[in-house]
């Protein structure tokens, strides 16, 4: 598939979804079908953002912590640990001016 095939196809889930909350589905069940139509976390947030109008990290918070991801939650709360702690070493080491966290 080619990438613009692939954003096709993800436009094309991403109106489903829109879809199913305009049928009152809630956003577990939305996030779900995404999940279940082959798409990662990256794209569900944008998803997510592109059906419900809600910020970039309102959508992040809302798939981040629901149950269709809670698979993956502990591993992603690692990372994201992990990459600050760098950021904030590399901030006191010099290696970069500021750093707006989280």
């Amino acid at each position: 598939m080619t990438p613009v095939s692939k954003l096709a196809e993800q436009d094309n889930i991403a109106s489903e979804a829109a879809r199913l909350f305009g049928l009152g589905a809630d956003h577990d069940l939305v996030l779900g079908f995404l999940r279940e139509k082959g798409l990662n976390k990256l794209a569900s947030i944008k998803a997510l953002v592109k059906t419900t109008g809600v910020s970039l990290g309102n959508a992040k918070e809302i798939v981040h912590h629901s149950r269709v991801w809670q698979d993956v939650y502990e591993r992603d709360t690692k990372f994201h640990e992990q990459l600050w702690k760098l950021v904030e070493e590399m901030k006191k080491a010099g290696e970069i001016e500021t750093v707006d966290h989280r």
